[in-house]
């Protein structure tokens, strides 16, 4: 009946925007992604535009924040948003 996942998150202001911690790539450093909604959850894979040409990769996501624009986890004026979930079908692609 309680969905833990929903049951013991924190509920974002109206003023917050969502962070998503993620890491990709086999040296698992992490790297902060802005979420355009609140749908994703830790653990979840997503796609995402990756260095100067954005090409798209896969990342987990690790961890979520709710933060007001000037206090980002990293510099807003260079972030980038979460392209969408990963789907298999989709995004076989991008399988390696």
């Amino acid at each position: 009946m309680l969905d833990e996942r929903k049951y013991g998150k924190i509920r974002r202001r109206r003023n917050e925007l969502i962070f998503c911690s993620v890491t990709f790539g086999e040296y698992g450093h992490q790297y902060w992604y802005l979420a355009d909604e609140d749908i994703f959850e830790p653990g979840d894979f997503v796609i995402i535009p990756v260095g100067e040409d954005r090409h798209e990769e896969i990342a987990r996501i690790e961890s979520i924040e709710y933060h007001v624009k000037e206090e980002a986890p990293y510099p807003f004026d260079k972030i980038k948003h979460i392209l969408r979930k990963f789907d298999r079908k989709t995004d076989e692609g991008l399988l390696r």
